[in-house]
């Protein structure tokens, strides 16, 4: 975006009139007017006040952007998660940081909202309110980007944020702003493949589009078994538990879901002894290394190995979870169960 458009945009966004930009920088309306339709510039004296006016910083204003690339990205958003599992105000700063310093990269930007989130819901925080605050800002920035991808990512985040304070207006708002994708160019993108005979990077893009549709398909049949469960439909949630099964066993990487499965119906049932089966399997599926029981199916994915931390982290916050629950808190008088919470208490 040219510096005249950033200009207009702005100050449009700020409710002020041009007569007011030049009343507050001391020059002409027309000469704000002329600024705006880049037949001039500001002089660099002014850029200064015209950021602090337009409420941003001057790399915004000239949109300014170094280069980075995806690897350096990733070791950014990498080192944030690994540090805020330890410190999660140093994290937060290396975060404001990095977004400070690449102000126009809405992708490293909803990258770093991502895991702040995680850590929010994994780690002790002072000020939870601000990290809030500060995420919903990015969000909302993001959520207006040309990067297709990025803006999708900053809705999905932001519909779920209303979702959770049933906000359901807003949910359906920010839904309307995630494009719909009407062509799907991997099809051709494999034939292209298959044509050049280069078999390596066409298993690659099978199995990748097989995992992410197992993915999604395993979220509905999960979301069907809740639903049967909520409305105590014992044969629906025996048929959809036993697909769910029997999918996990064929596609899934890791067989967690099944063990959540398994507790909640044993939660239904009232049945402390196979509750406490049912969490010790999770915590079993969870602590596994990812791909361990991988899919020959999966084979030509690249998977990322777990952090340890952020797996013993995650535990434990289900644990204290299960503590709160009122279906569940009982099990804080079980042995086996303060054994599990006493384990990951020592870990994290």
């Amino acid at each position: 975006m040219k510096i005249n458009e950033i200009i207009k945009k702005k100050r449009k966004e700020l409710g002020l009139t041009q007569e007011e930009i030049a009343t507050a920088l001391n020059v002409s309306t027309p000469a704000v007017n002329k600024w705006e339709t880049g037949n001039s510039y500001p002089d660099i004296t002014q850029l200064p006040s015209l950021a602090r006016l337009l409420k941003i910083d001057i790399n915004t204003l000239l949109d300014f952007q170094k280069e980075i690339s995806r690897e350096e990205m990733g070791e950014i958003v990498n080192r944030i998660s690994e540090i805020g599992y330890v410190d999660f105000d140093k994290a937060y700063a290396i975060a404001i940081e990095a977004l400070y310093e690449y102000p126009n990269n809405d992708e490293l930007a909803v990258s770093i909202v991502g895991v702040l989130k995680g850590l929010l819901m994994m780690v002790p925080v002072d000020n939870p309110e601000a990290v809030h605050s500060k995420i919903d800002e990015i969000l909302m920035k993001v959520i207006e980007s040309q990067d297709i991808q990025s803006k999708s990512y900053a809705a999905q985040m932001l519909v779920v944020d209303a979702l959770q304070k049933k906000n359901f207006e807003d949910a359906k708002m920010y839904l309307e702003k995630i494009p719909e994708i009407r062509f799907d160019k991997k099809p051709l993108e494999l034939s292209v493949y298959r044509a050049q005979e280069n078999d390596s990077a066409a298993l690659e893009l099978i199995e990748k589009e097989i995992f992410s549709f197992s993915n999604k398909l395993e979220s509905y049949l999960f979301n069907l078994h809740e639903i049967a469960s909520k409305k105590n439909n014992l044969e629906d949630m025996a048929y959809y538990r036993n697909l769910l099964i029997d999918f996990t066993r064929l596609f899934g990487i890791n067989d967690y879901i099944p063990c959540i499965i398994e507790f909640r119906e044993n939660i239904l049932a009232g049945d402390r002894d196979k509750m406490l089966d049912s969490i010790e399997k999770l915590t079993t599926e969870l602590e596994k290394p990812l791909g361990s029981e991988i899919k020959k199916i999966y084979e030509h994915v690249p998977m990322k190995n777990k952090n340890q931390q952020f797996t013993n982290t995650m535990i434990q916050s289900i644990l204290i979870q299960i503590s709160k629950d009122e279906e569940t808190r009982c099990l804080m008088e079980d042995p086996r169960f303060l054994k599990l919470v006493a384990k990951y208490d020592e870990v994290s």
